[in-house]
C-alpha cells in the first residue's frame, strides 16, 4: 500500500518535463493559462492543432497524448480495484486501503476476502464466527457475505484497538 501523502494515479505520474512541454506548446498556440486546464481539455486542444505545431516537443506531446488515452482507458474499465486478503486490527488502515480505490473522483472499488482462520477473527471473534457459520449452515468452500460477518469483523477490530490502548498494554510498551 502506498504511504501517507502518496496517491495512486490512474495511468501513472506525468514527469514535470512533459507537463512543461505541453504548457509551452499551448502558450505558443495562444492559450494564456494552460495550467488551469484539465488534462482532457489540454488533450482536446492539442488534438485540434496541426502536428507540426508540437515542434520542438513532438516526443513529449505524443507521450502526453498516450498518457491521457491510457488514463481514460483505465477509467472506462472501472478504475483501480483494491482486493484485500486480510483485515487489519485497525479499521483506519482498512479504510485507508479502501480509499486508494477512488481518489480524486476516479472510479474504483474495493473487496475484502477473509478466511475464518484469519488472525483477527481467531483472536477476537473465533467462537462467534464458528457459531455463526453453524447457524447459517454455510459450506466452508462457498463465500459468505453477510452484515453479521461484517459486524463481527468490526467488533473484532474494535476489541483489538481497545486492547492496544489499555493501560496494561501501555505499561508493556514502556
Amino acid at each position: 500500500m502506498a504511504g501517507r501523502g502518496v496517491d495512486i494515479k490512474l495511468g501513472g505520474e506525468l514527469a514535470e518535463q512533459i507537463i512543461a512541454a505541453v504548457a509551452r506548446t499551448l502558450v505558443r498556440s495562444g492559450h494564456k493559462r494552460p495550467y488551469d486546464l484539465a488534462l482532457q481539455e489540454q488533450r482536446s486542444i492539442l488534438l485540434s492543432m496541426e502536428a507540426s505545431a508540437y515542434s520542438p516537443y513532438d516526443a513529449e506531446i505524443r507521450y502526453f497524448l498516450s498518457y491521457v488515452n491510457e488514463m481514460e482507458l483505465v477509467r472506462s474499465l472501472g478504475g483501480l480495484h483494491v482486493i484485500g486478503s486480510e483485515r487489519h486490527e485497525a479499521r483506519r488502515i482498512d479504510n485507508q486501503l479502501r480509499g486508494r480505490a477512488a481518489r480524486q473522483g476516479d472510479p474504483g472499488s474495493s473487496q475484502f476476502y477473509l478466511s475464518m482462520e484469519d488472525r483477527l477473527v481467531r483472536l477476537f471473534g473465533g467462537q462467534q464466527a464458528s457459531s455463526l457459520m453453524g447457524r447459517l449452515n454455510n459450506d466452508e468452500t462457498s463465500p459468505l457475505q453477510s452484515k453479521l460477518v461484517s459486524r463481527l469483523v468490526e467488533q473484532s477490530q474494535a476489541r483489538a484497538e481497545g486492547d492496544d490502548f489499555e493501560p496494561a498494554s501501555i505499561a508493556r510498551i514502556r
